[in-house]
């Protein structure tokens, strides 16, 4: 049985392609966990008709939270969900900006053997155009990487598309809940490792995915220069001292590409300063004000 944790905030017509996809799946075991991390009152009434809707094709679940809990704590109580009500199987992941192939889930399971603690795909944009396979870091600094073999290691498992096998998470336990949304799946993937499990992506099945809005991205700069201090706390021995800092200086010049839209682009570099500073005095919680 594969466990599907699907989390939500205020992406239902993303979610509800997504549950599409899942219909032609030719995996025929799995349940469904739709997680609603707070969403707004109209997308909370649109998640509920979409849960409804999918009952008859599978088994499917609907976790509301009364608080946006982000990535981490989303899912972390999809797994609470699971071990309290006895159901067992694998997780598989999947975001909702994520459509999956019909063999997805049976080519992740297949690669799933003993010494791997997670199995990811080749994620492809709406163009079919591949991203990556797998993800080499150097520092924080990302790498993607392209093969033509049927898998391929990866430094850290993408947590937008991943299946982790259970007994690893009944060993390590799942995400770090003060990450909130960034790295999470990095620090997750560093655990696995060091519990002496391998991380592989598979290139036999691929999963698309769906481009951003521009209105979210000052939010995972912010998230993502925050929580870099934190993993680098966690796993010193993976970074160098320098590592943070040229991170910041990195994320720094990727923020010249909105300066066609100056309320953006103030924003994000608002975000990047409140980001050092809280990660300074150890303040890792939700900070709607940055977003």
């Amino acid at each position: 049985m594969i466990n599907i944790l699907i989390l939500n905030w205020n992406s239902t017509e993303l979610v509800l392609q997504s549950l599409n996809q899942l219909t032609k799946s030719t995996y025929p075991k799995f349940r469904v966990l739709l997680i609603n991390n707070f969403s707004s009152t109209n997308d909370l009434f649109r998640i509920r008709e979409i849960h409804k809707q999918f009952i008859k094709y599978f088994d499917i679940f609907l976790i509301e939270n009364e608080k946006n809990i982000g990535y981490a704590g989303g899912n972390n109580k999809g797994l609470k969900f699971l071990d309290e009500n006895n159901l067992t199987g694998d997780i598989l992941i999947l975001n909702p900006d994520i459509l999956i192939s019909e063999n997805t889930i049976s080519e992740m399971k297949s690669k799933l053997k003993a010494g791997i603690g997670i199995v990811t795909v080749r994620i492809v944009n709406e163009q079919k155009k591949i991203i990556f396979d797998a993800i080499k870091l150097k520092g924080f600094i990302e790498k993607y990487l392209i093969t033509t073999k049927d898998e391929i290691e990866t430094d850290y498992s993408q947590g937008a598309c991943l299946l982790i096998k259970r007994n690893t998470i009944d060993q390590i336990g799942l995400f770090d809940e003060r990450f909130f949304l960034y790295w999470e799946e990095v620090d997750f993937s560093l655990r696995v490792r060091k519990n002496g499990e391998r991380l592989i992506a598979t290139t036999s099945t691929q999963a698309v995915r769906i481009k951003n809005e521009i209105n979210r991205q000052p939010q995972a700069f912010y998230y993502s220069v925050r929580n870099a201090l934190l993993i680098k706390s966690k796993h010193a021995d993976f970074f160098s001292r320098f590592d943070y800092w040229i991170y910041i200086l990195y994320m720094l010049l990727l923020t010249i590409k909105f300066l066609p839209n100056f309320k953006i682009f103030r924003l994000t570099i608002s975000n990047i300063y409140w980001a050092i500073k809280d990660s300074q005095n150890n303040k890792y919680s939700c900070r709607e004000e940055h977003q």
